[in-house]
């Protein structure tokens, strides 16, 4: 179980624990328990604007508002809050990405952009794929792969990866996934490092293996915010 699950898990629990207690009057508004939760989401939500990931960011400060929600005089509809939140971290995201995209997938003149919304296919040793509100599928196709970045905005993408030779000396697949849904398709003959993360969201499938050092390694990076994102091995 990825330790970022079980942090977000947490706090869940005891934000309702707390709103609970809150309407039952077990505990004061202005508790310690409180206090400690919002350092604690604070703290988190500087670390993810450091790294440059901002809905993670966005949301801890709605949960944030949303556990100090007795302090406004007038108290704001908590989907509200988390839907501004998001719109806010989603814009942040858009016009920092390019700054993120350079500290996390290797830099090369041959990086690709394709942003329609059709089907297609993409080749070359680094691809890049963004889908913003749409239903889409990619098949890459290169002889010698050694990154792909994919980046999917509220829409549900698809990337195949059966035709790709991956670089023999390993190959990352960075992938964000933000309000939508990412399936993998991945050929069997590789050995997998699965380092993909999940704030509000989840990722499912094929877990990291290390089947035969003739294999190349694939590793994959990114994170799930509020979506899903799936590893499917062909």
């Amino acid at each position: 179980m990825k330790r970022k699950n079980i942090f977000w898990g947490l706090i869940l629990i005891f934000i309702s624990i707390t709103l609970l207690a809150d309407m039952t009057g077990v505990i004061e508004a202005h508790s310690t328990f409180k206090l400690a939760w919002t350092i604690i989401l604070v703290a988190f939500a500087i670390s993810k604007i450091i790294a440059l990931s901002f809905i993670p960011a966005s949301l801890a400060g709605a949960m944030v508002l949303t556990l100090n929600a007795d302090k406004f005089t007038v108290y704001p509809s908590t989907p509200m809050i988390f839907f501004a939140s998001f719109l806010l971290g989603l814009g942040l995201s858009m016009i920092f990405k390019p700054m993120r995209r350079r500290k996390i997938i290797i830099k090369s003149s041959k990086n690709r952009s394709f942003k329609t919304n059709f089907q297609s296919s993409i080749s070359g040793e680094h691809v890049h794929f963004e889908n913003n509100f749409g239903d889409n599928s990619r098949y890459v196709q290169s002889k010698n792969l050694k990154s792909a970045s994919i980046e999917n905005n509220l829409g549900h993408s698809s990337i195949y990866f059966d035709n790709v030779v991956f670089d023999s000396d390993g190959a990352i697949i960075n992938v964000e996934c933000n309000l939508g849904q990412v399936t993998l398709y991945l050929p069997s003959d590789i050995n997998l490092q699965n380092n993909l993360t999940a704030s509000l969201g989840s990722i499912t499938g094929a877990q990291s293996f290390h089947q035969d050092d003739s294999y190349p390694t694939v590793f994959l990076e990114g994170e799930s915010n509020l979506g899903q994102i799936d590893v499917i091995i062909l």
